[in-house]
């Protein structure tokens, strides 16, 4: 069948590349020349038979494809999967909660530990809470730029 297509594309357009040759001069008939040869050399190098298979393969995967309600079924859950990634794109990020099963693990309650909850409960180096050090640190900041300041006579 290939070669039987290869063929009548070929004489096709040896005829077009002879008119256009008399028509539009040598330049333009010798490209048509070889636009015209090529589907004998897809034939006598193999690709005309891979062309036809991948056809053919195509045409029975689609038509698999639209009678077949177990592939419609695999394109609806994929449509879902897309969707919900989509989706939670969009979703807003919520913190971690932590839950009775968190607590329950043997553990001893912050209080208990002689801390208060929060962030602001890790203790520093000096035995200040962070909130407590974060409270002080613009004072020494400001003390040490005063102190700069005075030994540069600027006041």
């Amino acid at each position: 069948m290939a070669l039987v297509i290869c063929l009548a594309l070929t004489a096709v357009g040896l005829v077009a590349a002879w008119s256009r040759w008399r028509r539009k001069g040598p330049r333009s008939g010798v490209r048509m020349l070889a636009w015209a040869v090529l589907p004998m050399a897809f034939y006598l190098t193999g690709l005309a038979d891979l062309i036809e298979r991948i056809s053919s393969a195509f045409t029975k995967f689609g038509a698999s494809f639209v009678f077949s309600p177990k592939t419609w079924l695999g394109v609806i859950i994929a449509g879902v999967a897309v969707l919900l990634l989509v989706v939670s794109g969009g979703l807003p990020k919520v913190p971690r909660r932590k839950g009775k099963a968190d607590k329950q693990d043997g553990s001893a309650p912050e209080a208990a530990r002689g801390q208060s909850s929060g962030p602001q409960a890790l203790t520093t180096g000096t035995g200040r809470t962070r909130k407590q050090a974060a409270a002080a640190d613009p004072d020494d900041d400001m003390a040490d730029i005063e102190a700069i300041l005075r030994r540069r006579g600027i006041s």
